[in-house]
């Protein structure tokens, strides 16, 4: 049974603008060494299959030394096969760093909007999937496609919207997903990952991102490992979450209804605030009614 790894929604030099310029460097450079971290895990654990589904990069213009860096980090990890699947975000033309790129032996690529299938039968899984060819999608290339063989472990590796008929980012319905077919979809695109679901005999996942980037992203992030095994045709699949970001995103509310200043509440605050970590950037929002006099001292 091979060791499979699911993961998406990179974002490889995202801004991070919700910080300041210094601060938002660090963030980059943070995220540079989570993706690095996730290609030690891979190499520790012996993973033979990555599942890589799209936006990968946070935009069409990827520096070269970036490309470098994250082609580097793949060939250095030879036992394992990379399969990518452009997103809305990097995706595939003839000027992207997909085509323009040395791309190393391990790492396969699907370059256009068909659906279409790598096969690696050494360890008995076909990985089909497509790519974005610019930043939308209107229809899903997958919806009322099969397999070729049942006897193998199929996987769908996309980046697509589940449940939003009207996205333009390759709209899906759990319908649809179920009638595939397949016996895992990783997906990419949504970046609060919910675990995996299962619909008819087909099972699903967003990964999420690895590294929350503002605090639409709240909790800790990572990567998707998964135990496939496939008896008389059908697929039993075990899911497990793994975390790889350093920090994380939280929000904190406190109740003060009646407080005519924070100073009366600090014990309070700090006791809040003290529930987190330092690897944590954390908002705290004041709700409740107060007196027209109330100030807040940030202190």
């Amino acid at each position: 049974m091979p060791k499979i790894l699911h993961s998406a929604d990179i974002h490889l030099d995202s801004p991070f603008r919700s910080g300041n310029a210094g601060k938002s460097e660090v963030r980059r450079r943070e995220l540079r060494g989570t993706f690095s971290s996730l290609m030690m895990y891979i190499k520790d654990n012996g993973v033979a299959l990555a599942l890589l589904a799209g936006d990968l990069f946070d935009s069409e213009s990827v520096t070269k030394n970036t490309a470098d860096f994250f082609f580097g980090e793949m060939a250095s990890v030879p036992g394992c096969r990379f399969v990518i699947s452009p997103g809305n975000h990097d995706p595939y033309t003839s000027g992207s760093v997909y085509a323009v790129s040395d791309i190393p032996e391990n790492v396969y690529i699907f370059s256009d909007t068909a659906l279409n299938r790598f096969r690696f039968p050494e360890i008995g899984v076909d990985v089909y999937g497509y790519a974005f060819t610019k930043s939308t999608l209107d229809v899903c290339p997958f919806v009322g496609r099969e397999p070729a063989d049942s006897d193998m472990i199929n996987i769908l590796c996309a980046h697509a919207d589940v449940g939003n008929p009207l996205s333009p980012y390759c709209p899906v319905s759990e319908g649809d997903i179920a009638g595939t077919g397949f016996d895992y979809c990783a997906l990419g695109h949504v970046h609060n990952s919910a675990g995996m679901k299962r619909v008819g005999n087909t099972y699903y996942a967003y990964s999420g991102c690895l590294e929350g980037r503002d605090f639409g992203e709240t909790g800790h992030k990572g990567a998707i490992v998964l135990d496939i095994e496939k008896s008389r045709g059908i697929a039993s699949v075990k899911a497990a979450g793994v975390r790889f970001s350093k920090r994380r995103y939280e929000i904190c509310t406190a109740e003060i209804t009646g407080a005519t200043s924070l100073a009366g509440l600090a014990d309070k605050l700090v006791k809040l605030c003290g529930e987190y970590g330092n690897d944590t950037a954390l908002r705290l929002v004041l709700e409740g009614v107060t007196p027209p006099d109330f100030a807040v001292d940030p202190t």
